[in-house]
């Protein structure tokens, strides 16, 4: 692809988003301690049951965005919060696609929001298979992008959910110096990956924006807490867009409870990884799996002689995975979540069970 390098991420963005007037909430930040709180139209009476959930929450999320920031070494002008990783997803859409012109890049198989997402906001999908390694292939990649006019957003998973592995680094930051629109590279696995991710690679890359969450190593799913880190330019103009208290005060504080505890968030991700790894070795050497797919993840993908009768036996067992078999070179693939050591045994004892049956 030829490379006309243009540093300025917001041109990107549709015109008409550029000089937008946000929407200003009665009040900015934390409220202030011993004020008459008379500017939002609360209820000053407090909240039914005895909860102290009346009045509004932080609109910026700003003393959870600084802790995030804080937590990578980063400013937090280049940190947006989101009701979780899909709100990132969504506001890109809209911040940079006009309905029935620009399009997205997705790799296939990956996390099927992308598409959805697109779909939802009238933007066009340009698919790109990954390789038999379900990794990237960069030539024909940078290829399939040259040839598409119309592309904004490159939708790129690492590691990449279902199959678990991590994108070659090399080429994901080729791609995103080559492309003219926003590589979005998803990092929501990366705290259980092996390699360190691509934080680093943001300084040299104005049009490369990351997306994490609390969902997974911070144990936080119940309260849907994503975060997009990119170049302030674009992170000013998502916050523009994005609806106003789009954080509640129970997420807000959550997550900075959850993050005063970094240590438990430590220790519980070596014990997933010790258990990703013992329950690897034993569906390795189970007779129904076929192949057991390298895992950077919290999860293991595996390919077995029949998926859809397998999937519905451990459900009958009480056991639920994700049956994947219809994505794109995933036939007979189901992906499992790595679990307590309990529940993984527990796991193993039904597939055991699977291959006693007649």
């Amino acid at each position: 692809m030829k490379q006309k390098y243009n540093p300025d991420p917001v041109l990107v963005v549709r015109e008409h988003l550029r000089s937008l007037v946000p929407c200003r909430p009665a009040r900015s930040g934390r409220h202030e301690r011993g004020s008459i709180l008379l500017d939002a139209n609360e209820n000053a009476f407090g909240t039914p049951g005895g909860l102290c959930y009346n009045r509004y929450p932080d609109p910026s999320a700003d003393e959870l965005r600084t802790a995030i920031a804080g937590m990578l070494g980063l400013d937090a002008s280049a940190v947006i919060a989101g009701n979780g990783s899909d709100e990132i997803i969504d506001l890109l859409f809209r911040a940079c696609c006009e309905p029935g012109k620009d399009e997205a890049a997705v790799i296939t198989p990956s996390y099927g929001m992308y598409g959805i997402l697109a779909a939802i906001h009238g933007a066009g999908t340009v698919e790109i298979p990954l390789d038999r390694r379900f990794d990237l292939d960069l030539d024909r990649t940078l290829d399939l992008l040259a040839r598409r006019t119309r592309l904004k957003l490159l939708f790129l998973c690492s590691p990449n959910n279902p199959t678990g592995n991590l994108l070659s680094a090399d080429a994901v930051t080729a791609l995103a110096a080559a492309f003219q629109g926003i590589t979005v590279v998803d990092e929501a696995y990366i705290d259980f990956a092996s390699g360190p991710g691509l934080l680093g690679a943001l300084g040299a890359h104005s049009r490369l924006f990351l997306i994490r969450t609390l969902s997974k190593a911070w144990g936080l799913a119940g309260i849907r807490v994503g975060f997009g880190i990119g170049d302030p330019r674009l992170v000013r103009i998502l916050n523009r867009i994005r609806l106003p208290y789009n954080l509640g005060t129970p997420a807000q504080t959550a997550a900075l409870h959850a993050m005063h505890h970094a240590d438990d968030k430590e220790r519980m991700i070596g014990a997933i990884i010790a258990e990703r790894n013992r329950l690897a070795a034993a569906l390795q050497r189970s007779a129904s799996v076929r192949h057991v797919y390298p895992s950077d993840a919290n999860f293991i993908l595996i390919r077995t002689g029949d998926a859809d009768a397998l999937h519905a036996y451990l459900r009958g067992r009480g056991i639920v995975v994700r049956n994947r078999s219809r994505l794109p070179g995933c036939g007979n693939c189901l992906r499992i979540s790595v679990g307590t050591p309990a529940e993984n045994d527990a796991l193993l004892r039904c597939l055991n069970d699977w291959e006693d049956l007649p």
